[in-house]
């Protein structure tokens, strides 16, 4: 019986190691120009910091300003109102009727919100919309002609802006 238990004795002392040995091993040893930090009597580590705050004790640290996103140029003042077809009645039901804001342009069916405005040197202005009606969503852009009076308009649609039977508008309101 002692024949199978010394083995045993002699792997658990191997095991445990020689002090010697690991006095020399820097693993297992701090290097001596190395010091421990001190714990606070809080329970920080010693370089002054409190202990590790909990979630219910962590502040959310102030929101950082947000950067200056560039606003479109609103459309200006004299091409706002309401504006229909120069043979339209003006009506809500109007079919070519548009109401032109700063900020966007209401058809029929559909809302345009201004992504971009460009003032052409002749007084025209083009305008990009984006657009969302009857469940659907797009670009469209426009270019918008006022006469002198500023009671007439043109609108201008697609790629080329060809002039169409339905570009003239007249001033509602």
């Amino acid at each position: 019986m002692r024949a199978i238990l010394t083995p045993f004795f002699v792997l658990a002392l191997a095991a445990c190691g020689n002090p010697a040995e690991e006095a020399d091993d820097p693993l297992v040893q701090p290097n001596a120009s190395e010091t421990m930090m001190p714990v606070e009597p809080d329970g920080g580590i010693g370089n002054g910091a409190g202990p590790i705050p909990t979630a219910a004790e962590t502040v959310e640290p102030a929101p950082s300003p947000t950067p200056d996103i560039e606003q479109p140029q609103p459309i200006p003042a004299d091409y706002h109102g309401v504006w229909d077809h120069v043979d339209g009645s003006c009506a809500p039901e109007s079919d070519l009727r548009i109401e032109i804001s700063a900020d966007k342009i209401v058809f029929y069916e559909s809302v345009g919100t201004v992504t971009s405005l460009i003032s052409e040197p002749n007084g025209d202005r083009i305008v990009t919309l984006a657009m969302s009606g009857e469940g659907e969503t797009w670009t469209e852009t426009l270019r918008l002609q006022m006469d002198s009076t500023a009671t007439r308009m043109v609108v201008l649609q697609g790629d080329t802006f060809e002039r169409t039977a339905y570009s003239a508008r007249k001033r509602c309101n």
